[in-house]
């Protein structure tokens, strides 16, 4: 399995902002089904690979 490096992981983190300007505006969190599967596109598309706790 390939690690995240350091420009992954800071896109990653813009995702959580992103999450978090969307509960500051709307009061709710994404589902954490529609969490899970946003990461898995994300990672799938930009090629990376992590464990379930280096995504959490």
């Amino acid at each position: 399995m390939k690690e995240l490096d350091d420009e992954t992981k800071a896109e990653i983190t813009f995702l959580v902002v992103g999450q978090l300007f969307a509960f500051a505006r709307s009061g709710e969190w994404l589902r954490t089904l529609h969490l899970i599967e946003s990461a898995q596109i994300w990672l799938s598309s930009n090629g990376a690979e992590c464990d379930w706790l280096e995504r959490a």
